[in-house]
């Protein structure tokens, strides 16, 4: 009884320090910065960091600075969402320069997701520099996927 007892309980340890060491992976991405070298940096830091035009978190000034933005309704919850954003952070040069995507709050943002008809994470709106809407589509799963949908 005491050996089964003990494997369980050698079992359980594992998992929890499993946990514990897949969280923390999670919360960390690598990113190349200009010179090649890798960079860590948390979930929080990467919009710190940008550093992009092409590229930038929504603010209403940064969508009165741009013309036609494709705007990223992103979900830090969102799994689809995170791996189009670390694709779009990879290749951020890839970015046209009359490209700006905005990455939008998609819990923060109620009256702009029910202004373009947003229901689900991980949808892009190009707007024009009025903020009507040119075009919408669900889930570009890279930034070449993205920039092909944009008119």
């Amino acid at each position: 009884m005491q050996k089964k007892t003990s494997g369980f309980l050698v079992i359980l340890i594992l998992i929890a320090l499993g946990f514990v060491f897949f969280f923390n992976m999670n919360d960390e991405m690598e990113q190349m910065d200009s010179s090649g070298e890798m960079m860590e940096m948390n979930d929080g830091d990467a919009m710190d960091e940008m550093g992009s035009e092409g590229y930038q978190e929504y603010s209403e000034e940064a969508l009165a600075s741009v013309e036609g933005p494709v705007l990223f309704f992103h979900a830090v919850w969102c799994p689809t969402c995170k791996s189009l954003d670390n694709d779009i952070m990879a290749n951020l040069s890839d970015i046209p320069s009359d490209v700006t995507i905005l990455k939008v709050d998609y819990d923060s943002y109620t009256d702009l997701k029910k202004k373009y008809g947003v229901t689900t994470q991980h949808t892009l709106v190009q707007v024009d520099n009025e903020g009507n809407l040119i075009n919408k589509w669900l889930g570009s799963p890279t930034l070449e996927a993205l920039l092909a949908k944009v008119q």
